[in-house]
């Protein structure tokens, strides 16, 4: 038995943990210095840690809603990408991490993990080990995977897909309670991570399962027995859990409608994007041309699927009878699907938006409405990642057991995807801290701060300082807000744009203000330099709230 666990789950975890520091080298001796993020999501992202931790271990509460930002009035986090998984992570990582060590662990941790949950997949679909480990490092180690490594914590949290597709298969073909409660709770564990997942996830049960009622010819077959209390406890614990949390979600959106979603023409997935390394590849000086025209986004538009990739697919669906692995046209299939969603609501071609030629993603924002807050199409390409690697695994399962040529085909398919699939140098940043932050740090709890500078604090930064000040403050981004807030910031900046410190102070709480030197209030200030720009930065203190505010002379 420890033999076992140890080569199915120590040996390939420790395999991709050890491949992620060669392939990012020389970050790992940046481990306790730098985040492995950029200035803008990237830092919202630690933000998001050291919130959870903040909401759960000191404040105890929910982490779904927050006054320490848009205070006073705060905001539901619902629909901002809080991954809160990672952050129930990051408190026990907190025990003995720093902040920096803590973040970066959780990043490590997400590749190796990926890797691992899709060697599970592999080899319990081909029984094949060696291509089994190949089939992890194509998904763990994808362009998909590196592109979001500068921003999105969320994102690089793929490592529960493959989990729950395994547990759901499984479910569809051995039914039993077991597999019906891990379903659910990997199900729960996707929606903690990131709520785009989800929805893929979901997607590719459906998928799956109309599959096996077609095969089956009974469209009914999970009403029946033995399916049918396995799916009962499948339903009840999804609901209480993920459904719980997918309610509160719409019923947030109802109250006042999310926004902040992005135009799914401008991320949607263009034709050759997946055949022409990225933005984020290390042969990205080379594609320049495509990719800056075609895919100025990086973070998002560097899906590049690797040419051995693709003949390795090629391969499996000419020998499809052949391959150790049950019913591959549905994988083909998964492929199509989700290869289709990524392509948005038009067809674009090296940039070109084509008329006239309207796709399926356009038909299901008009059925599921609620999808226009996202708008991030080509995010879907990670579930073509997948079934590229659970095939690509059966493809070389295959040509291992054609003799010495086969052997030299399935190793030099192998190298030649390491080679071409090469990330660039991963971001990262150690903000500078200036000395207002301190000064904040230092002032009683919940003394409230509202920026009023020019150029503004960028959106990162500002959430950043707020983890190491821990005092709440006007506005800070999240990746979506309701319409109501975004009223209700409106007024704020109104109220403060007019100097209204008796406002500030008295209707919203505020004790600083923090201003550039080109604006004088009559309040006592300090002056600090400021970190993100040239200039000072002026710290006003508007007054305890108190008597003077509840007799109106303030």
């Amino acid at each position: 038995m420890l033999r076992r666990l140890t080569a199915l789950t120590v040996v390939p975890a420790l395999a991709y943990g050890a491949g992620f520091l060669v392939l990012t080298y020389p970050r790992v001796r940046e481990f306790s210095t730098h985040f492995w993020a950029d200035g803008g999501d990237g830092l919202e992202n630690v933000w998001n840690l050291w919130w959870v931790r903040k909401a759960v271990v000191d404040l105890g509460q929910s982490p779904w809603h927050t006054t320490w930002i848009d205070y006073p009035f705060g905001l539901p986090l619902h629909a901002h990408a809080l991954t809160p998984l990672n952050g129930f992570a990051g408190i026990a990582l907190s025990a003995f991490a720093t902040p920096v060590q803590t973040y970066n662990a959780l990043v490590l941790a997400a590749f190796a993990t990926a890797g691992l949950t899709a060697f599970w997949l592999a080899y319990a679909l081909t029984r094949s080990y060696p291509a089994s480990l190949f089939a992890g490092w194509v998904f763990t180690f994808s362009s998909y995977h590196f592109a979001h490594t500068s921003a999105h914590l969320n994102l690089i949290s793929i490592q529960w897909l493959p989990l729950y597709v395994l547990c759901w298969l499984r479910l569809l073909e051995r039914p039993s309670v077991a597999w019906a409660l891990a379903a659910a709770l990997s199900l729960l564990a996707i929606y903690l991570s990131d709520y785009y997942y989800f929805f893929y996830a979901v997607l590719a049960s459906l998928l799956f399962t109309a599959l096996v009622a077609r095969r089956r010819e009974d469209a009914l077959f999970l009403a029946r027995a033995p399916y049918r209390l396995p799916l009962v406890v499948f339903v009840l614990v999804s609901a209480a859990t993920s459904g719980a949390l997918l309610a509160a979600t719409l019923r947030a959106h109802l109250h006042s409608p999310f926004t902040g979603g992005h135009d799914p023409n401008v991320l949607s997935l263009d034709v050759l994007a997946p055949f022409i390394p990225g933005g984020r590849s290390r042969f990205a000086r080379a594609t320049t041309w495509y990719w800056k025209t075609a895919g100025g986004n990086p973070n998002e538009n560097s899906v590049f699927l690797g040419f051995s990739l693709l003949a390795l697919l090629v391969y499996a669906w000419r020998r499809r009878g052949e391959l150790a692995l049950p019913h591959p046209l549905w994988w083909f299939g998964l492929i199509a699907l989700f290869a289709v969603l990524a392509l948005g609501p038009r067809l674009q071609v090296f940039g070109w938006q084509l008329p006239g030629v309207p796709l399926p993603y356009a038909w299901l924002e008009q059925a599921l409405p609620v999808m226009r807050v996202s708008g991030v199409p080509i995010r879907t390409m990670v579930m073509v990642v997948l079934a590229a690697a659970v095939l690509s695994a059966a493809a070389l399962e295959r040509l291992l057991r054609d003799g010495a040529r086969g052997r030299r085909l399935a190793l030099a398919a192998a190298a030649l995807l390491v080679v071409e699939t090469l990330p660039g140098p991963i971001p990262r940043i150690a903000p500078e801290v200036p000395a207002f932050v301190d000064w904040l740090r230092a002032q009683p709890a919940d003394a409230a701060s509202i920026e009023l500078v020019e150029p503004p604090l960028p959106n990162g930064l500002a959430l950043y300082y707020q983890t190491l000040h821990e005092q709440p403050i006007a506005f800070g981004h999240t990746s979506r807000k309701t319409a109501a807030v975004k009223a209700a910031e409106k007024r704020l900046r109104e109220v403060a744009s007019s100097g209204d410190t008796r406002a500030l102070r008295c209707d919203y709480g505020f004790r600083y203000l923090l201003a550039d030197e080109g604006r004088r209030l009559d309040a006592p200030s300090r002056t600090f330099d400021r970190a993100d720009a040239p200039g000072k930065i002026l710290v006003y203190d508007l007054g305890e709230r108190g008597a003077a505010c509840a007799d109106g002379r303030g």
